[in-house]
Order: C-alpha cells, then structure tokens, then sequence
C-alpha cells in the first residue's frame, strides 16, 4: 500500500513539474552560458519583438508567484498551514516587486554537482563574468537596447559602442550560497548520507513511509534508527526517550522542524505539540473514549514502584456476555471498565493495544500514551513525579511542578533529569523563574559537586552547565575516586590549571565532564613529572546549550605503550565531543598501537588529527593508519613521520576514506616524485582540500608537473607550502604558477626555493591578481642583487611594488629574510608600502638594510603601520638614524609584541637605554632584542641602565656576549 502511494506521489509531482516547466518557458526562455541554464528577464525571443511594457513585466511577475503558490499548496497537508504559505507567497512577490524594478535578474539553473562546480571554477577563474558579459550584450540585445532608447526619446549618440563598453559587470558567488547549493544538491544525489539532521527528511520519510498511527500502527519499527538518532542536539535523555516511543516515530515530519534552533525552545515547542497531540488522538481516533477508559483505570488500579516506570503496565482480559474485561494480577481490579467486542478487536488491529507472546498478556504499545491517559486520570493537586507525567505537566502548567521537584527525594540520576527539563521548558515560558527549582541544588558556599563514582553522572552534568550559565555557582568540585577530587573556581570565563597525570584513566574522566561545560584544550607533556596543563573555556552565553570541544594534545614520550595506550583508547571511545587530537612526538609507540586509538575515535566527531614526528608504519611491511574510521576528519597532520613513497602507496585507501579533507600537511617524509605523483591522483576528487603543505621533500620535475594538475583540480586551495623544494627548479615552478592561475590563494610559502629572478618575476605578477592573498614567505630568493646599475633586479623590485599596491588591504604577513632588499628601491622613500595597514608581522632579516631604509620603515610604523605585532630586523646595517626612527615608530604601535633589532651597527648608548624603559614600564611588549650592536659599555654592572633596571626589580641574567633581562614573564636582550 506504501509503495502505491509513492509511486502515485510521484506520478503527481512529476506532471507538475511538467507543467511548470511548461509555463516557464512560456514566462522565460532560458539562455545559454556554456553548459549552464541560465534565465533572464529579457530573452532572446523578446529581444526580435516589440518593447517589454511595465504590464507585461507585472503579468510575467505574476505568473511566476501563482507557480510558486501552487507548488506550495500541493504540500500542504492541513489548513493551519495555509496561513504560513500565503505569507510566504507574500513576502516572495513583495521581494520581486522590489528588485525587478530597474534590475536584471539572472537564474542559474544547475542539476548537478558537477555543474555547480564547473560554475565555481569559472567564476573563480575569472571566466564567469566575462561570458555572462558577452552573453548580456549581444548584437541583437545592443539593437534592442538601442530601438527601446529612441522610443524614450534618446538623442542620436547618446547610447553608442562607447556606452556598452562602459557598463560594468560585477557578479559574486558567496561562498555560504555555493556550499548550501553543494549540500543540498548532495542529499538529493545520496538520500542515504543526509547533508544535515533536518536537510534529509526526504531521505527519512522514505524509511519511514507508511508507519502511520491507524492500522500500520502495530508494524515494527527499526531498533537501529529512531527520530533521536537524526536531532544533533545535546536534548535531555527524558526527551531521547520518548523520542523512540512509536507514537512519536509515526509523526517525524512534524517533529522534525520543532528541533532548530535554541534548545529551550525546542523543548519548549515540543512539550506543548506532544500534549496537543496526544489530546487530538484521543479527540480523533474512533475509538479514543473507549482507549481512555482503558487508560484512566490503569493508572488508578495499578500501584507504580519505579520513579522511571521504564515498562509498560500489563494486563488481561476475558470475554463475559458479549463485553471484554480487565484485569491486573498485582492490583485491586474493582470498577474494571467494559468494551464491546468489535471496538476492543479494531483498537487490537489499528496497534493501539497489542499482546505481549512473551508476557501472555496485553498492554499499550505506546508509553507516552498509556501515561498521557494516566496522567488526565490522577487529581491535579496530586503531582506525581515518575515516567513521563512531569512532561504533561510542564505542557500544562510547569509552575505546579517547582515545589514536587524541590522536595523530590528518589533517584538523584532521574532529579537531574527533570530539572534539567523544567529549566529550559520554564526559560522560554517563564524566563524570570527558570531557576526556581535549581535552588534547591545550590548549598551555602555556592559549589555543586559532580559524582563520577555513579554510574551515570551525564545527567550532573547538564545541570551543572546550567548553573555555570546562570552564575549560580563560585565553583565546582569533580569527585573521581573516595580520595581524588579536583576543584575548579569560575572566576573568570577561562580556567586554567596546570595537575599532575597520576592516572590516564582519571584525567580522561575527567576530560569527559570538563567537555561537556565548554571548550577544553588538554596539554599533557613529555616531562617526567608528566604535568597535565588544562584550559577550560567557558561556554556561559551559548543559547543552544551545546556540549564543548575537547582538543586532547599529548607530547614526547607522554604515553607509555604498556599502560597508557589501552585506558586511552577505552576513554576515547566515552567521549563522542573529541574534535581534535594530537600524538605528535609519541615515538616510543608502535605503529599498530596508533591504529588502535584512531580505530577508538570512531565513535566521535574527530576533525583533527595530527601525528607529527611519529613511527606511523613498520618499514618491512607498511599498512594504511586506518582513517576509515574517521569520516568527519578534516584536518590531517603526518610531518617527519618518515614515510617515503611507500608509506604514501601504503596510505592510499586512508587518503580515499578521507572524503571530508580540507587541510593536509606531508611536509619532512623523504618523498620523491614518484610519491607526489601518487598523492595527487589520491586527493585529485577532494573538492573542498583548502590547505596543502608538502614542504621539505624531494620534489622533482615530475613532482611539479602532478601538482600543478592537482592545484588546477581544487576550487577552494586557499594556501600552498613549498618551501625547501628546490629540486623542483624553474622548469617546474613556471608549471605550478601557470597551474594557479585564476585561483584565489590567501596564503604560500617559497622559501628558499631557488628562485630565478625571471621566476621571480612571474610570481609577483600571479599575486598580483589574487585579490586576497595575505601571507607571503618569500625568503631566501632574490628581490634585489647589486646597487651597481639598474639591471634585472630593480625590474624586479618594481613588479614586488606593483604586486604589493594590488593587494593594498589584505596583507597580514610578510617574510622576505635574505632577499638582498638593501640593494633595491624599495625602501627609497616612505610612500610605497605606506598602504599596508593590516600588516601584523613582517621579517626583513639580513638584508642590508641601512640607515635610510630603516628610517623609512620608521616612518611607516609611525603613520600607517598600525597594526604591527612582530618586527624582525636583525642582522642588517640600521645605525643610531635609522634606529631612533624605528623606536619612535615603536612607541606608536602599542599592538607590538616582538621586536629584533639586534646585530645591526647601534652605537648610541641613550638610545639603547631608552628603549630598555620603554619596555620595562610599558607592559604590552613580549620580547625585543637589541643585543650584539655597536654599544659595549651597558654590559659595565655599574651603569645607568643597570641601576634603572634594579630599581624596577627586573631579573638580570649575564649571558656570553648580551644580558638578559626578564620581567613578569616578558624578556629583553642588551
């Protein structure tokens, strides 16, 4: 019967569609760019006839609006929802109204993820705009633009080639836009892999067809797949439980869109929905009094013994006189009700009831039902706190149920639960009286105590993030054992605490709670103390309530294989909030024993993964690390790890796993051309691979040649290390910045790359077209070379220049150590670079820079580089001129952190003694270095410098060849 009614909805929606195409084509006749569909107000069909008048305009506007309202209508399944569509369809023709007024609006059509990413790769590459620009202006367009002109009264001349040639086209794609299109256009490709908990209805809907209250009632649901397992929010596990009841299972599509949003909310929403629901079964269903009677006498026949009444109540019954009878072996049966036959065999039939061949006895097969006609049969005064009666009665009135909450005594497990859902029902009905019942918890001292010595502390824990929300508490203490307690004072958003690791198993335990409150980074490093540095970010303000992150980053030889390794992995698999874990340095780990903690992850939402200087693999015979068990890993980090181009063949089935990649990291493996060949062709299908750093490997030609065709395959490449490849040579790099073309880089790292200066020459000229490119390392290539004559260099300088103006607002970082600058113009004068505003980190190490340029640099800091945070300038020229510029620029960035000056030719000891004030009564200066200059006498014990720094009690600490001087963890080098 399901499978008709598809197949007739279907047949349905198909004929619509038709005729809406139909109709469109009567409204629109779609253009083409390329392989694209694209619609527009004016057509080439327009174009040959007569002018478009403002009524022809408002008729088509008005076609399209009964579409949309029709399409619909068709999905409306009752009349409380035609209200909403007819506001929909309002505020849409207001929408058009407004923009079809002097605009033109174009459609891009796109059926398929191929198409859509075929449309990002033009429009990344700059190619878009110019098609639809061609397309737009065409002979027959410019003759029509031309004829509608003259009919306005447009003189001879005034619209021309001239004209047409100045209009500007701009067209933006917005990232946010192109991944909503790429998901959704996902979930309708796989319906089994949903984009999103509530972008795969659809998907769901078609598991779940049929499984309706009447008749298909009694059918079995999926025990491996109920509405909880699709909601991603932390709900209370009262809900999750009523979440598989099957009464709520038959109605998911109005569930559904109840959970988006604040959490307080939802429940809220949800509360109330089910107790109308269940009142409208009672109202609707045929039988509903006669199912009621039933219910309403066994709440008052049975005598319940469980808080939780996790079972549901079992009765019997015999046929006497035409009527069926009640019985409860266990309760006094005195006014059983009477049902005639035929209304007990349908209610049989439709599911309502159904018999247990286990049990030899009926019951209920819905508990929320079975307790929803408990609860209208008890006294209202009377509040009983078990199974699921408290949520009727938050639908009903949530006030009454403070005080029975307050002075409830059972399980404390079942308290929690309760008044961690009588909080939020009560936020969004009652704001003023949310905490009411939450009181009762708070002691004097304001400190709640979180037992992990009870077998299930999660429900602790939600109330504990409530408190921490509300400022109800000054502390919190975490028992783990009869004589282990940590305590955590929340006198500020962040705590930190640095513990010493007696026990694995304990601080994992304890990682566990700590996530569930916030943002917590887990620091354990490699010192024999083996001292465990905790910080904890305080999630107060979060209006879903969510769980945490918890980052897990062990370091050195942390981990002892014998012990550690095992409690590691049982943990792991307790906590579903892991998000990042690092096992860089764990050399003392075998490879198999990294297998197993990855395999331990699977449970969780792990996107970070970084095993940096690690054995990963056994040389004798490598295996894949086991990424499989990752599928939400988007962030992977292998450096040092020694793998060759085996460890890559090896690792080909982890890199096709990883469908979700944005970040990959191979730098330091030893890998030669052969294996970069074979991780390209692995990653050429990860379409959202951002970052790709494959630095300090021995990367040839041929090397080159794979990931130039790589990079051209990635939409989204963001940034690119390749750094310390010089095997590559010019050859290969003129390949790899041909292949970058059109891409919208932010970030990339040559460094000591060899560059030529005709190499150099065209990478300057690529950046210059990367509009938001923001990070350049660029050192130990060649800027400038000799100050003798004009030659290649200055030509050079002057397209870094160039480069430099075009991406005026964007620059963060900027390293160019050892590109000989001090032999170009570049510092000539201080109106060049003067733009870059956003700069925050800049490295000019041994350049041979001089006075002049330092004064230039000088100048800059002092009016425009203003966002500095880190200055390098050691090992250059700048004398006491250009110095006293730079420290006048200095006391004008008070954002700076860092600063080197050292190994330069300073010979003015005021100077020197100056800056050594600045730094130690301005206290935003992390660190600065003016040692090994041209000023020996304050390293004399007996001058003005050193009695200024002990009067400020600064630690002095002589060193061979400079001084140190450190104050309030900030250091200085004389």
């Amino acid at each position: 019967m399901a499978d008709q009614q598809n197949r007739k909805l279907q047949e349905r929606e198909y004929r619509f569609y038709k005729e809406i195409q139909v109709k469109f084509r009567e409204v629109v006749d779609p253009l083409t760019l390329s392989d694209y569909l694209v619609a527009s107000c004016l057509t080439e069909d327009d174009v040959s006839n007569s002018d478009i008048s403002t009524d022809e305009v408002t008729k088509k506007r008005k076609e399209l609006i009964l579409e949309f309202a029709r399409k619909h209508f068709l999905q409306v399944e009752s009349l409380d929802e035609v209200p909403r569509v007819m506001q929909l369809v309002k505020d849409v023709n207001a929408s058009l109204k407004e923009v079809l007024e002097g605009s033109l609006i174009l459609i891009l059509a796109v059926n398929s993820i191929d198409t859509l990413e075929a449309i990002q790769r033009l429009y990344l590459g700059g190619v878009l705009v110019e098609v639809i620009r061609k397309d737009l202006l065409s002979d027959k367009r410019r003759h029509h633009i031309l004829q509608i002109a003259q009919k306005n009264g447009a003189k001879d001349g005034d619209i021309d080639d001239r004209f047409f040639d100045s209009l500007d086209f701009d067209v933006e794609i917005c990232p946010a836009d192109f991944q909503f299109c790429y998901l959704n256009l996902k979930a309708i490709k796989e319906l089994s892999i949903p984009a999103s908990p509530f972008e795969s209805v659809t998907a769901f809907e078609s598991r779940w067809k049929g499984r309706g209250l009447k008749r298909s009632y009694g059918k079995s649901i999926s025990d491996d797949e109920t509405i909880y397992d699709k909601i991603d929010l932390p709900l209370p596990p009262i809900l999750g439980r009523l979440l598989e009841d099957p009464f709520l299972q038959s109605r998911y599509r109005k569930i559904a869109p109840m959970f988006i949003g604040p959490l307080d909310k939802c429940c809220h929403l949800f509360v109330d929905w089910l107790f109308e629901e269940l009142g409208k079964f009672e109202i609707d269903y045929k039988y509903g009094k006669e199912v009621s009677t039933i219910g309403s006498w066994l709440g008052s026949s049975f005598q319940f013994s469980s808080v939780e009444l996790q079972d549901r109540i079992l009765f019997e019954t015999k046929a006497l006189n035409g009527k069926i009878q009640f019985h409860i072996a266990s309760a006094n049966t005195g006014g059983s009700p009477e049902l005639n036959v035929e209304a007990w065999e349908e209610i049989v039939r439709d599911g309502i009831i159904e018999f247990s061949e286990t049990h030899q006895k009926y019951s209920f097969q819905s508990q929320a039902l079975e307790q929803y006609f408990i609860f209208k049969s008890n006294d209202s005064s009377a509040i009983k706190i078990f199974g699921f009666l408290p949520v009727f009665q938050l639908a009903k009135n949530p006030h009454v149920l403070t005080k029975p909450l307050t002075e409830f005594d059972g399980d404390s497990k079942v308290k929690m639960e309760y008044l961690y859902l009588h909080y939020l029902v009560m936020k969004h009905k009652d704001s003023n009286n949310r905490s009411a019942a939450l009181k009762s918890l708070i002691p004097a001292e304001r400190i709640y105590v979180v037992d992990l010595q009870e077998e299930s502390f999660e429900p602790q824990i939600d109330v504990l993030r409530v408190l921490i929300q509300e400022q109800m508490i000054d502390a919190f203490v975490i028992v783990i054992g009869p004589d282990d307690k940590e305590r955590w004072d929340l006198s500020s958003q962040a705590i930190k605490k640095s513990l010493l690791v007696q026990d694995i198993r304990s601080l994992i335990s304890l990682a566990r709670v700590l996530s569930w409150i916030g943002a917590v980074q887990i620091d354990v490093d490699a010192k024999p103390d083996r001292l465990a540095n905790i910080c904890v970010t305080i999630l107060r303000k979060s209006s879903f309530t969510n769980q945490g992150h918890l980052c897990l980053k062990f370091s050195g030889a942390s981990l002892k294989p014998s012990r550690d390794v095992g409690v590691l992995c049982t943990g792991l698999q307790l906590i579903p909030n892991v998000c990042q874990l690092e096992l860089s340095g764990t050399s003392d780990i075998e490879p198999e024993a990294y297998r197993q903690i990855i395999k331990a992850c699977r449970f969780s939402k792990l996107s970070s993964l970084v095993l940096n200087n690690t054995i990963l693999m056994n040389k004798e015979d490598p295996q894949p690390i086991g990424l499989q068990y990752l599928p939400h890993l988007k962030h992977l980090e292998i450096e040092g790890c020694n793998l060759g181009d085996a460890g890559i063949h090896a690792m080909s089935l982890d890199f096709k796993e990883a469908c979700q990649l944005t970040e990959l990291s191979v730098a330091r493996n030893k890998i030669t051309s052969s294996g970069i060949l074979e991780l390209s062709g692995l990653l050429m299908e990860k379409q959202n691979l951002r970052i790709i750093r494959v630095h300090e490997n021995d990367v040839g030609y041929e090397g080159a040649v794979s990931l130039a065709i790589l990079f051209r395959n990635l939409p989204f490449l963001e940034v690119v290390n390749l750094c310390d490849c010089k095997r590559i040579t010019d050859k290969g790099f003129e390949v790899i910045i041909e292949s970058l073309k059109g891409k919208n880089l932010k970030k990339m790292n040559v460094r000591n790359c060899g560059f030529s200066q005709r190499i150099s020459e065209k990478y300057f000229k690529l950046l210059k077209n990367m509009r938001h490119f923001q990070h350049l390392d660029y050192g130990c290539n060649t800027i400038g070379s000799s100050r003798v004559g004009p030659g290649p260099s200055i030509n050079i300088s002057e397209v870094f220049l160039e480069m430099m103006s075009c991406n005026k607002y964007s620059w963060n970082l900027l390293n160019l150590w050892k590109c000989n600058i001090g032999f170009t113009t570049v510092f000539e004068s201080a109106h060049q670079l003067g733009h870059l505003s956003t700069l925050t980190d800049l490295c000019l190490q041994e350049n041979q820079l001089n006075d002049r340029d330092g004064t230039c640099i000088g100048e800059y800091m002092v009016t425009s580089w203003h966002s500095l945070r880190s200055l390098n300038l050691r090992q250059n020229n700048i004398g006491d001129t250009g110095a006293a510029k730079i420290f006048e620029g200095i006391r004008e960035n008070l954002k700076l952190k860092t600063v080197f000056l050292d190994r330069n030719q300073i010979e003015d000891g005021d100077l020197i003694q100056k800056m050594v004030e600045y730094f130690v009564d301005q206290g935003n200066m992390e660190e600065m270095d003016v040692s090994y200059n041209e000023v020996p006498e304050y390293l004399n014990t007996e001058t003005e410098t050193r009695k200024f720094l002990r009067g400020r009690a600064a630690n002095i600490q002589p060193c061979n060849g400079y001084t140190e001087i450190s104050i309030n963890n900030r250091f200085m080098r004389l």
